[in-house]
């Protein structure tokens, strides 16, 4: 999944709305996360580079697929947190 995400969150090239699917072999799990929105947000004098994601998560063996909407940013160290 994080390869999958990688890009959404590094590569500004990639438009609005694109789309990476990933699959564990091991799991069985499997599902896609497309990139909504690219945005700032100012945090304690810092202004932090942020990503919208929409991770579709079909977990093997259960009937629905998780839907989440997550916020994204770069904090100081290069790590991508969950704001």
């Amino acid at each position: 999944m994080a390869s999958a995400a990688n890009p959404l969150l590094k590569d500004e090239s990639l438009p609005l709305g694109t789309t990476r699917e990933w699959r564990n072999p091991v799991s069985g799990n499997r599902g896609r996360i497309t990139l909504l929105e690219r945005f700032q947000y100012d945090y304690e004098g810092s202004t932090l580079p942020c990503r919208k994601l929409k991770y579709h998560t079909v977990i093997k063996n259960l009937a629905d697929p998780y839907n989440l909407i997550l916020q994204r940013c770069r904090i100081a160290n290069g790590k991508w947190k969950i704001l």
